[in-house]
């Protein structure tokens, strides 16, 4: 029979996913595990209000590799989208499921960032480059972007 304290832990994890949960159904995301790979998460994402992609329904495949939390998931769009961060399959380059990725953000900041791309895109990224999108968005909005993402990191310690 399991100690109370360990039964608190388990109650604050749960708590803790649901209060990410909630605050993710707030903007719209919604994930449920793939029945055939518990490691493939299938994500419901409308885009953000005010955004260039706002009421659009998006759906999303989110990976987790053998290493994770310790490597970043990877997130790839199953749905067509014109973005400075996608390439042509749907992969999303972002510092932030890449070199600034860090064990603590998991699922819920993995989709608060892809949601956050959408609301703000950024026109500074090696796709974005290749294909044209040259001073898509000014240096002021990426710095937002960059801001908010780590906004929502500090939350999540």
């Amino acid at each position: 029979m399991p100690t109370f304290s360990e039964l608190l832990d388990k109650f604050r994890l749960l708590e803790t996913e649901l209060r990410n949960r909630f605050s993710l159904a707030r903007r719209n995301i919604q994930f449920k595990a793939d029945p055939d790979n518990p490691r493939v998460l299938d994500v419901t994402m409308i885009g953000p209000k005010h955004s260039p992609y706002e009421e659009m329904v998006f759906q999303l495949e989110w990976f987790a590799p053998d290493d994770f939390p310790l490597a970043p998931p990877i997130v790839r769009f199953l749905t067509k989208i014109k973005h400075p961060q996608i390439d042509d399959f749907g992969y999303i380059r972002s510092v932030f499921l890449g070199s600034r990725w860090t064990p603590s953000f998991g699922v819920h900041f993995s989709l608060l960032i892809v949601w956050e791309l959408l609301r703000e895109p950024s026109g500074e990224s090696l796709i974005g480059e290749t294909v044209g999108y040259h001073g898509m968005v000014d240096g002021s909005k990426k710095n937002r972007v960059e801001k908010t993402c780590l906004d929502f990191s500090r939350l999540s310690l």
